[in-house]
């Protein structure tokens, strides 16, 4: 295994290269790499790498094997390569890319860009207004707080906005669109498609504890009307775009708006899983 320290400056790292900036590795194939300070310019090259980005605006690339990568402080811009790999984008707005492999990739603070590439990946936005693109493969996508746009493309996907008004686009394939309470935030989902198995998964620990749900049309909401329920009636609100407003109502308790189905999708029963 090899160590390999960059300078306080700008350096680039790479296998089989002279490594500018670092005194006496010609030729060292690097296994475990820190730029430090600087903008630096980091890859792992074949075999299991670890990057160490630290402050900066640091340019990173796994390369093949399974590896891990992490950004720090500074706006950063990393790729996993073949494998499967681990991503942290750290503090700073940050591009995260997969490539092939089943990836984690997790963008933390800032307005991040995150890519699963093939495979069947988990990305996380964190803190942020972040978009997250699953690529190929079944993938499980997680905004956290912030207004997020989350696309699953290809495959069943999984997709859970978190915290914030976010815009949830599944995608080809049978996705499931997540909501663990009922004050995370408003959700306007793009692509609800019945036919190719997507469903509304509802939280039952963090709805009441209910295990039972019905579900009512509406031209109005009518809060606790019906018990737990879900309420839904059409109304234009998104431009010209007619679309489908899910409510919540506890028994007796305060109505809350979970998502915006866009085109005004009837839903059935049948939409709803509890978990």
């Amino acid at each position: 295994m090899a160590l390999v320290y960059g300078t306080g400056g700008d350096d680039w790292i790479a296998p089989d290269y002279t490594s500018l900036g670092v005194v006496g590795l010609p030729g060292v194939v690097a296994d475990e790499i820190h730029g430090y300070d600087g903008n630096d310019y980091m890859e792992g090259g074949g075999g299991n790498d670890t990057l160490l980005g630290y402050a900066g605006n640091d340019i990173m690339d796994g390369g093949q094997g399974n590896d891990s990568l992490s950004g720090g402080v500074g706006n950063d811009w990393m790729e996993g390569g073949g494998g499967d790999d681990i991503q942290k984008g750290g503090t700073g707005d940050d591009v995260l890319f997969g490539d092939e492999g089943s990836d984690e990739l997790w963008g933390g603070t800032g307005e991040d860009w995150l890519g699963g590439g093939d495979g069947n990946d988990t990305l996380r936005g964190g803190g942020g207004n972040d978009v997250l693109y699953g690529g190929g493969g079944d993938d499980l996508l997680a905004g956290g707080s912030g207004i997020d746009y989350l696309v699953g493309d290809d495959g069943d996907d999984d997709l859970n906005g978190g915290g914030g008004e976010d815009y949830l686009e599944g995608g080809d394939g049978a996705d499931y669109f997540y909501f663990y309470s009922p004050t995370h935030g408003l959700d306007i989902i793009m692509d609800f498609n019945r036919e190719q198995g997507d469903k509304i998964a509802i939280s039952s620990t963090g709805f009441d504890g209910i295990t039972t749900l019905s579900l009512v049309y509406s031209e109005t909401p009518n809060p606790g009307q019906f018990g737990y329920t879900l309420q839904y009636f059409y109304h234009e609100s998104i431009g010209e775009i007619p679309v489908t407003l899910l409510y919540y109502t506890p028994s007796g308790g305060t109505t809350h708006l979970l998502a915006a189905l866009a085109n005004s999708v009837d839903l059935i029963a049948s939409d709803f899983v509890l978990f």
